[in-house]
Formats: C-alpha cells, sequence, structure tokens
C-alpha cells in the first residue's frame, strides 16, 4: 500500500528499497521467525526470487527515484 495527502505526505507500507540482495539477507537474518510463519519460506525463497525478483527490483527503483524526484 502507498499513499499521498496533499503536497507532502507519503505512506508507504512495504519495502520498496528492499531489492533481492536484501531480501536474500533478511532472510537469512531472520530465518527462525520466518520458518514460525512460513515453514516453507526456505524452500519457496529461490523460486521466488527468479519469478518476482526482477520485476519487484525495477518496481522498486522506480519508486525510490520518483520520490526522490519529489524532494
Amino acid at each position: 500500500q502507498a499513499f499521498r495527502i496533499g503536497r507532502a505526505v507519503y505512506g508507504f507500507q512495504f519495502h520498496f528499497e528492499a531489492d533481492q540482495p536484501m531480501v536474500r539477507d533478511w532472510s537469512a537474518a531472520f530465518a527462525p521467525l520466518i520458518a514460525a510463519r512460513n515453514p516453507d519460506w526456505a524452500g519457496k525463497l529461490d523460486g521466488e526470487m527468479a519469478s518476482n525478483g526482477p520485476r519487484a527490483d525495477a518496481a522498486g527503483l522506480a519508486i525510490a527515484r520518483a520520490w526522490v524526484a519529489t524532494i
């Protein structure tokens, strides 16, 4: 979710800056917490990265560039 109110208020309820290397780092660093909530995550990570990673990276970069262009 993302929103804007007026000229200067923006809200993001996701990590658009989280690229593939960061997601891998977070997945390793928080493995016990993730496994408790989604036991299959470790086995799905590579497939998710392959199918969604490049587009997610591109979208996150586009959001970051657009946001920086406003300030």
